[in-house]
Parts: C-alpha cells; structure tokens; sequence
C-alpha cells in the first residue's frame, strides 16, 4: 500500500508518525547517531524538518534536539505536524507525478529500443 492509502485508513486521527517511506514527500524528523558511522542526511534532505541527535549540528538550518530529550522531541514534532488532509493531498499529487513520469520513461524507452531496431515496431 502507498503512504497516502495507509493514511486515509487512519481518519480521523490526531496524529500519525511515520517510519520509513523515506522517498515519500512528507515532513521528516531526522534521528541521527554518531555511533552508526553515516552522515547526516539533514543537508542533502529538504524534507528535513527536525533533527534528533546525540552530537551537535551547530550549522544545520533546522532545529535539533538531543535524542533523549522526549519531551523536545515530542514539541518538534507537535510544532512540525501538518494536517492528515493535507499531508494526503501533497503525496497524492506526489504519487500522481510519478505515475505520469513513469509513463514518460516508458515511451521514451520503447522509443529508445524502436530506433535502435526497427523491426521492433512491426
């Protein structure tokens, strides 16, 4: 199931925190860990809203909060939430862009594969 179909199962509701779905367009909290040895993702992400971390990003252009500081946390996310209608129209629209980009890459494959043999088309 998509994002936006799990959401709509969800209504009504006060708020719905999602794991994963990573290429989706929602708001996301970055939990970061110096011990898992990655970067950051908060510089290359404008999705990025918020960041929980046990190291300081002096830098970053979005708020960060120590990863046990719960109440922080919980007072990001509350200030960062956006409304589950709107959350579902933006990745709906989302979904409908992909859909369409889709359909693009695949005539411009099957043009792609006609010029290179022609006998494809018949």
């Amino acid at each position: 199931a998509t994002l936006p179909e799990l959401l709509r199962r969800l209504t009504p509701t006060g708020l719905a925190l999602v794991e994963g779905f990573k290429r989706e367009a929602h708001p996301t909290l970055e939990v970061f860990r110096a011990a898992n040895g990655r970067p950051p993702l908060h510089g290359d992400d404008p999705r990025i809203v918020g960041i929980a971390s046990d190291v300081p990003f002096p830098q970053a252009a979005v708020p960060v909060v120590g990863l046990d500081d719960i109440e922080a946390i919980a007072d990001l996310v509350t200030e960062r939430a956006e409304a589950l209608r709107l959350s579902e129209a933006r990745l709906a629209a989302c979904e409908e862009r992909v859909k369409v980009l889709e359909q693009a890459l695949g005539a411009v494959q099957t043009t792609a594969t006609t010029a290179l043999d022609p006998k494809q088309s018949s």
